[in-house]
């Protein structure tokens, strides 16, 4: 349902700039037109947790609420971006 309504709004929209009040006006008028019975839990669901410790396997679109850039995700301050075991496969892979 979601992932529907993320969809309409791009084909409506486009690269539009809308504001804040504007988006919600949509995306209400859009969510009421959705009926739901039951929501399988292995298919839509939502999941409430630290990012560390969260994993997905295969998902569509994650929504992350409340993260600061450069605090999430985090900036690498290491000399490489890459392992030297890292380094050594991409060599033999011709990378």
């Amino acid at each position: 349902m979601l992932m529907n309504i993320f969809d309409q709004l791009h084909l409506i929209c486009g690269s539009e700039i809308l504001s804040i009040h504007k988006l919600y006006d949509l995306m209400r008028i859009m969510c009421e037109e959705y009926t739901v019975g039951s929501i399988p839990s292995s298919v839509d669901q939502v999941r409430i947790g630290s990012a560390s410790l969260f994993r997905v396997d295969s998902c569509r679109a994650q929504i992350i609420g409340g993260v600061t850039d450069g605090v999430f995700p985090a900036m690498y301050f290491g000399d490489e971006f890459f392992e030297d075991d890292e380094m050594m496969l991409l060599e033999e892979a011709g990378c």
